[in-house]
């Protein structure tokens, strides 16, 4: 329901997906999240809402960078524009720094509001990696050392975040 910084259902806090309608923000005449729902439901089949958390675009395109800036002027604007701050660039695409707890609580906000708003049967998140890989490091070391709250770098790129021992 959540391919990026955009939504497949009629959302307050995410702009409409540009996969509905080829233009970001863009009403697509109906909402696919409740289309879903009263067709599977009625079928005897459930829906689990997928998310993709931390993707804000798929790309970092000149183009795709003018549409998300052009957000800045519809409700809801893209977190792009709104949260210039949280944005990193992983390999080739946008993405949120989820050590930023105001963007945690963000993300969290976006699946209470499909949550409380439609009869979904569960919430899916996409197995993202909070480092892709080695070559596309998330370049967060700001956010880290203003949050690290005793976390230390080993093991970043390659496990988890250990305590530190100091």
């Amino acid at each position: 329901m959540k391919p990026d910084g955009t939504a497949l259902w009629r959302s307050d806090i995410l702009p409409w997906s540009d996969m509905l309608t080829g233009k970001i923000g863009e009403y697509p005449g109906y909402d696919p999240l409740q289309f879903m729902l009263d067709e599977a439901h009625k079928r005897g089949m459930k829906v689990h809402a997928w998310f993709n958390p931390y993707r804000v675009s798929v790309n970092t395109k000149p183009s795709t960078i003018a549409e998300l800036n052009n957000t800045l002027t519809q409700v809801p604007a893209s977190v792009f524009v709104l949260h210039r701050n949280w944005i990193r660039t992983a390999s080739d695409r946008f993405v949120l720094d989820p050590g930023i707890p105001e963007a945690r609580d963000w993300i969290t906000s976006i699946v209470a509001e499909v949550v409380q708003n439609y009869p979904i049967d569960g919430v899916q998140f996409d197995d993202y990696f909070y480092t892709e890989t080695a070559s596309s490091p998330l370049n967060d070391n700001e956010t880290f050392r203003r949050l690290r709250a005793g976390l230390c770098l080993e093991g970043r790129t390659g496990g988890d975040i250990t305590p530190s021992s100091s």
